[in-house]
Parts: structure tokens; C-alpha cells; sequence
């Protein structure tokens, strides 16, 4: 095996590493011609191919003999010929196609990353950039003297020259009702007590009965009516009696307990042998009550006076808590002091000495309530409690007043107007308007606008954003500059 065999056999078993495949022409073969299109005939003849050189052996004596000499044909130009038996080996080399991908991928990932980093700076700079001013006012304060204002409910806007505001009235009620033990104890005699129905089916004029006409039920209990009262007549429908009834109180006739009985009927004594012991009857509804002789539990004074402030005081508690609830939510209103009103209206409680183990108080309470709005508050007090504006500012009057007084709130007889003062200190800032800044900035250059704006008395300080945050100009799309006033924001107090 030659040496050329030797190495291709040896580029053929090589594996896992990059293989080098050589086409090297041995000398002395003849190249193989370019091709050429059919029906082409070369500008210059082939030379044909030479005979091979004679090898002369050596002699015995060791004489060296001359080599007859060859007979040289004409010479033909060698242009082509250079062409095809190259000077050197020509070497080919192979690289896998998976190295290939490799390398156009890196390629590919580096392009990508340069063009995004491109349109992550080009499209914030450019399309949606964004530079905001922020002007923080120079908050002052002044001295207010106290002075009388008034709102009304029929008011619906601030009258400055009348110094009234508008005012919001909320009125609620709400009853309550709680269980007391009774603490007292007496010996007692008590009648039982109930009301009855009494019908007239004897006939269609009225019948009067006395106070204490006897009413016995079947068990032979009396009652007694407690007052005197009118029975009406009968009516005739269709040919037939309608009774007609009264209802009234009775009291037994007796004290204690065995009167205390269900509903039943009842007929009235003085009537017995008579066609009226008939046509007139009695029946009760609801059982009697509160029959009782002997020692029992009783509901003293002092017992009724605990019950009825413990549940006042939860009413009027309540009450006040749906009231406050019941303003607008927001930050706008305020509710000077003494212009919310509870008032009790009713209590409903048994009598002293009345004889109970437990009982049950029952108290009604309304309220009433005015509020009023900050803003329209602030509109008086910028009118009347402010010095002049500067050009191109707007006094502003922030929520944030803890030094002011808003109270001694009283409210008028018909209900429909609140008197209130106003005292103590006013914090308030000049604003200085959007559209002049904006002017600044479209004029100036940013460092220009801002040195401008804080050497005017109504600026503290000046604070700029900027998106993105590289950006060095004021963007002239809509938008692209916004101008607004960050003043402390708090809440104006009413004592």
C-alpha cells in the first residue's frame, strides 16, 4: 500500500473528530480536462502526451552511457496546460453541518440583540417619550378673625356678598326597646284585668249599660265593666240580624290569681229571665292578667329611671352613628360643631309599683344634622380672608387647615338654617397656572425653564420626571409634557 492509499484509509476510519478529506493528484497523472460546451473547438491545440523517459541500466564496467537523445516536436503554447496540472496538492476541507448551524445561529442571536437594544431606545425616545414638571407651592398662612357665617337648606349656591353657603340637613329616626329586671317587692292585691267584645243580636236600637254591669263566664267568675258604654243597635241584611259589638275594659271582682283565665264568652247577669239575657253576649280575645294576691316583685321608681337612661343613652349612641353614616362619603363635607342634634321623643315604660318580674322600656329618638361642603367654605374664606393673587396664579385654600375653627353651630327655629362662626388660622398657596409653565418650557431650554420658575415667589421647589429617564428634550407630541401642583394634601378640621 502506497502512501497515498495509506492516508485516504486513514481519513476513512478517523471518527469523533473533524475529518480531512485531501484529493492530492500523484505526479504524473494526467488532470482531467475542464469540460467544454459540445460543438466548442479550443483557440489552441492539445500538445499530445510525451513518451515516457528511457531508463538506461547500468554496464558491468561500471562506464557510464550518454542517453540518446530525443527528437524535440515544435513548441505549442503551454497556456492551458498551466491550467490544469496545478503547481501543488490541491486541498479540500469538511466541516460538519451541525458546526455550520452553530455559527449562523450565534450569528443571528448577536444581529437580534442589536437591533432590539436599537428599538428599546429608538421607541421611548422618540414615539411615547414623556417629561413631567411638578411644582410644589409655597404654602402661607394667615391670621383669621373670627366671623359669622350662615347655610341654609333652601340655598344652592355660595352667596358671598350674604356670606351663605348651602347646606346638607339629615334627619333620622329610631326607636329601641330593651328588658329590665325589677328589683322592688310588695305585698299586693291585685284584680285581674282584660277587655271584651259585648254583641247586641236583641234588636236594632242601642242599649246603654252602667259602669260595673256584671259579666259572668261559665265558671261563675264576675267582671265588672270599668266604664259605661253604648251598645249599638242591629242591622237587617237580606232579611237577616247582623249583631253589632263595642269592645270595653272589665275588672274582676275579686283579687288574685283564680281570675286570671283564657279567652271565653261571658253573659251579663242582670239580664237572666229576660229575652234580653239572649240577645245580649260578651267574649274575650285575650286572656285576663295581672290578678295576684301576696308578696311580689314590683317595679320600683328607681328601677325605671336606670332603664330608661341605659337605653337612652345606646339610642341617642346609635342615632348619632347612623347620622354620620348618612353623609356623602368624600372628603368634601364637614359638620361644625353643634350642628348635630338627638332629641328624645318618646319613652315608653310601666308604672311605679306595678307588679312585674322583668319589664320592657321602649324609647324613640329623631336627630338632625347639618353639613356643609369644604370647597364652598373655602370659596367664602378665599373671597373675604385673602390678599391679592399675583398674575398668572389661582389662590387655592388645601384641605389641610388644622389651626381653623368652624363651630358654635346653632340651628334656627324653623330648622332650615344653620348659623356657625369661623376663627383661627388659614393656611392657603398661589397656583401658578399650567399654561404659562408649559409656555417656559416650549420657550426655554428645561435648565432655563426650571431656574426661571424658582425664582418666583409663589414656587418652593420644582420636581421633573422624565420617561425615559435618558431623555435630555421636551417632547412636542400631545402629551408629551405634563405640568401639575403637588401641595400637601390633609383634611380641614371643624371643632
Amino acid at each position: 500500500m502506497d502512501y497515498f492509499e495509506r492516508l485516504q484509509d486513514h481519513s476513512g476510519t478517523t471518527r469523533g473528530r473533524r475529518r480531512i478529506v485531501r484529493d492530492i493528484i500523484k505526479p504524473g497523472d494526467s488532470p482531467r480536462p475542464p469540460s467544454r460546451p459540445l460543438g466548442e473547438k479550443p483557440d489552441v491545440p492539445l500538445v499530445p502526451p510525451l513518451p515516457p523517459d528511457e531508463i538506461i541500466p547500468p554496464t558491468a564496467d561500471g562506464i557510464h552511457r550518454e542517453a540518446p537523445l530525443r527528437r524535440r516536436g515544435p513548441e505549442t503554447p503551454t497556456a492551458e496546460l498551466d491550467e490544469f496540472i496545478p503547481a501543488e496538492p490541491t486541498i479540500r476541507t469538511w466541516e460538519p453541518r451541525v458546526r455550520r448551524r452553530e455559527r449562523l445561529i450565534r450569528r443571528a442571536a448577536i444581529g437580534g440583540t442589536m437591533l432590539l437594544a436599537g428599538v428599546g431606545f429608538a421607541v421611548p425616545t422618540f414615539v411615547f417619550p414623556t417629561f413631567a414638571v411638578s411644582i410644589i407651592p409655597k404654602v402661607q398662612s394667615a391670621e383669621l378673625v373670627p366671623r359669622e357665617f350662615s347655610a341654609a337648606i333652601e340655598t344652592t349656591a355660595v352667596d358671598i356678598e350674604a356670606k351663605r353657603l348651602p347646606a346638607l340637613r339629615i334627619t333620622q329616626e329610631r326607636t329601641g326597646s330593651q328588658e329590665y329586671e325589677a328589683s322592688g317587692k310588695k305585698f299586693i292585691k291585685e284584680r285581674a284585668q282584660g277587655s271584651v267584645a259585648i254583641l247586641n243580636a236583641y234588636s236594632s236600637s242601642p242599649q246603654v249599660l252602667v259602669a260595673n254591669t256584671r259579666l259572668q263566664d261559665s265558671g261563675g267568675r264576675i267582671f265588672r265593666l270599668a266604664k259605661a258604654v253604648t251598645i249599638p243597635g242591629a242591622t237587617v241584611a237580606d232579611g237577616k240580624t247582623v249583631p253589632s259589638s263595642v269592645d270595653v275594659e272589665v275588672v274582676a271582682d275579686e283579687v288574685g290569681e283564680r281570675y286570671n283565665i283564657g279567652p271565653t264568652d261571658f253573659r251579663i247577669p242582670g239580664f237572666r229571665g229576660t229575652p234580653k239575657y239572649d240577645g245580649f253576649t260578651a267574649k274575650s280575645n285575650a286572656p285576663m292578667r295581672d290578678g295576684y294576691e301576696g308578696e311580689a316583685r314590683i317595679v320600683t321608681a328607681d328601677d325605671l329611671k336606670r332603664a330608661s337612661e341605659d337605653l337612652t343613652a345606646r339610642i341617642v349612641a346609635e342615632l348619632e352613628t347612623e347620622l354620620d353614616e348618612k353623609i356623602p362619603t368624600g372628603d368634601d363635607f364637614i359638620v361644625p360643631g353643634g350642628a348635630r342634634q338627638v332629641a328624645v321623643t318618646a319613652i315608653d315604660a310601666p308604672r311605679a309599683d306595678e307588679p312585674r318580674d322583668r319589664f320592657t322600656v321602649r324609647v324613640t329618638a329623631t336627630g338632625t344634622l347639618f353639613a356643609l361642603r369644604r370647597s364652598h367654605l373655602a370659596d367664602i374664606l378665599r373671597a373675604v380672608a385673602l390678599p391679592e393673587a399675583p398674575s398668572e396664579t389661582t389662590p387655592i385654600i388645601p384641605p389641610a387647615q388644622p389651626s381653623l375653627t368652624v363651630g358654635s353651630a346653632r340651628v334656627s327655629a324653623t330648622g332650615k338654617e344653620l348659623r356657625f362662626s369661623v376663627s383661627g388660622g388659614i393656611a392657603y398657596y398661589f397656583q401658578t397656572d399650567s399654561a404659562t409653565v408649559e409656555r417656559m418650557f416650549r420657550d426655554e431650554s428645561p435648565k432655563n425653564a426650571i431656574q426661571d420658575l424658582l425664582t418666583r415667589p409663589e414656587v418652593e421647589s420644582v420636581r421633573i420626571k422624565r420617561f425615559p429617564r435618558w431623555l435630555w428634550f421636551v417632547p412636542s407630541r400631545p402629551g408629551g409634557l405634563v405640568v401639575d401642583s403637588e401641595p400637601a394634601a390633609e383634611t380641614m378640621t371643624g371643632a
